[in-house]
């Protein structure tokens, strides 16, 4: 849902103040980003009787603008109107306010006498003074976000989950497929991706006012979403990540409480999934989750049956946001949601493989198990008989951040525990806390940690590398093919068949 007061725009009324004290700076010095954006990183500074805000957009729209004081009751006790300086930034001189809270906001325009429009308001930005020295004041709810953000699961069969479609989030439609293809196949980097994706979300969907004022919601699915134009904060959200999973990026969609929307108080500290008002997404890139919220860096909005503010993508305040700046403003209500739908992380059953595997027609030993009806391979053994047949891909491990690396054209080099045969007895799976990157790049697919050993689902390793995998039932084999011609079969690797492995 929406924050109506971050687009209120407002006039400006009095002549621009362009004069800042000179007042010694003392005291403690905090500051505050509201994104990690490079483009826009703005962020807030407390800095012994100065407020500044610093880092401004390159753009034109934040060359003026004004920085006002409330007491915590909504009295305005200090206004100072500015314009950028020679550091890319605005400071206002707040000596002489008495000690005590205080709430700042910042309002920005391109001209000096024009309409202005809020960057930060309400609770976002809290102040302290003490002993006549500024400081921040950290959220209320930014302890309690810290503990859930990215304390999720990010082993490689939850982020494969958060490829893949869930209720309302299509991310196997042919629509969603062809709009993410369109916004990202010319993008190299996930985090570009990413901001492609929330941008035209932002700047191309209408927030639907006539559904929250009447209570009659349309469809707010990610098709749905796509198909009218418009929505609320869930149509956003489950948009933002059917194309995030269709681009090949985790995405998760976060349930949650704003502030704003059903009035300026949290509910309670103790929030719960029936406190939730908001919806906004976590996609997974570069090892971390990247916080956004398309809905309130959109300033579309729709209301009496027609599109009535067509500002489209108004700020990148909300993406790749800072996790302290959004506390100020957003709480995640029940972390635990996703649990029922992902992966198990229990131990499950392994079997050994009991069939036989041959590699371009020669027959091969490796470990190798079966585990929910799929073979799943030990990554060493792969690497020797696939490096044996022409396809080169070293193997690392990072222990630090629990990386399992694939080289594409290295030589692989064997540690000697390579092709031992076929486990002699059953294990047990476990879904390990790892991530797989081949030549660099984020992969996710199927795998389970047997005894120490990673072992990866064979069809996986061939949509990746190239190779083709057949089974001949019959003789219950598994043929792998490496060449694009298949070779004569050998006396000792059987006939394939169409049946799957």
């Amino acid at each position: 849902m929406t924050k109506n007061s971050r687009f209120l725009a407002r006039t400006l009324a009095a002549a621009l103040v362009l004069c800042l004290s000179q007042t010694a700076v003392f005291g403690a010095v905090s500051e505050r980003q509201f994104s990690y954006f490079s483009q826009e990183s703005l962020r807030v500074r407390a800095d012994g009787v100065y407020f500044s805000v610093e880092n401004l957009p390159a753009r034109a729209d934040f060359d003026y603008g004004c920085i006002e004081i409330f007491t915590p009751n909504g009295k305005s006790v200090k206004e100072e109107w500015l314009s950028r300086d020679s550091d890319n930034g605005m400071r206002a001189d707040l000596s002489g306010l008495p000690d005590g809270l205080y709430t700042a906001t910042f309002y920005y325009s391109p001209e000096r006498w024009a309409t202005y429009t809020s960057y930060f308001t309400d609770n976002d930005v809290q102040l302290r003074v003490q002993s006549g020295a500024l400081s921040l004041v950290a959220p209320i709810m930014y302890e309690r976000n810290a503990a859930f953000y990215g304390a999720g699961r990010t082993d490689i069969a939850a982020l494969s989950a958060y490829l893949g479609p869930t209720n309302g989030i299509q991310s196997d439609d042919p629509a969603v497929r062809a709009l993410a293809a369109s916004l990202t196949d010319a993008l190299a980097d996930d985090y570009d991706k990413a901001l492609a994706i929330h941008d035209w979300v932002a700047g191309n969907i209408w927030y639907d006012e006539d559904a929250v004022r009447t209570g009659r919601h349309e469809d707010n699915s990610a098709l749905g979403a796509l198909r009218l134009g418009r929505a609320v904060c869930e149509g956003y959200a489950k948009l933002t990540a059917a194309l995030l999973r269709a681009a090949g990026i985790p995405a998760k969609f976060v349930y949650g409480y704003a502030l704003g929307i059903n009035g300026d108080e949290w509910p309670s500290k103790e929030l719960n999934r029936d406190d939730s008002n908001h919806a906004w997404n976590e996609a997974f890139i570069d090892g971390r989750w990247v916080i956004l919220d398309a809905t309130w860096d959109s300033g579309n909005r729709y209301a009496y049956g027609r599109k009535t503010e067509n500002a489209g993508l108004q700020t990148h305040r909300y993406f790749d946001a800072a996790p302290e700046a959004f506390a100020a403003d957003h709480a995640t209500t029940d972390p635990e949601w996703e649990l029922w739908w992902l992966p198990s992380a229990a131990p499950v059953p392994a079997l050994p493989f009991a069939g036989k595997l041959f590699v371009n027609g020669v027959p091969a030993a490796p470990g190798a198990y079966n585990i929910g009806g799929s073979n799943y391979f030990r990554l060493r053994d792969l690497a020797v008989m696939l490096g044996s047949a022409g396809l080169d891909f070293g193997v690392g491990w990072d222990a630090a951040s629990k990386t399992v690396s694939i080289r594409t054209g290295e030589p692989y080099a064997p540690d000697g525990t390579e092709l031992a045969g076929a486990p002699k007895s059953n294990g047990m799976a476990v879904l390990p806390e790892t991530v797989l990157t081949i030549d660099g790049k984020a992969v996710f697919m199927d795998v389970y940690n047997i005894g120490g050993g990673n072992y990866f689902k064979l069809r996986d390793m061939a949509e990746a590398f190239g190779f083709s995998v057949e089974y001949d039932a019959a003789a219950n084999a598994v043929l792998i093919r490496t060449e694009t011609a298949a070779p004569e079969p050998s006396e000792q690797a059987p006939q394939e068949t169409d049946e799957a492995a």
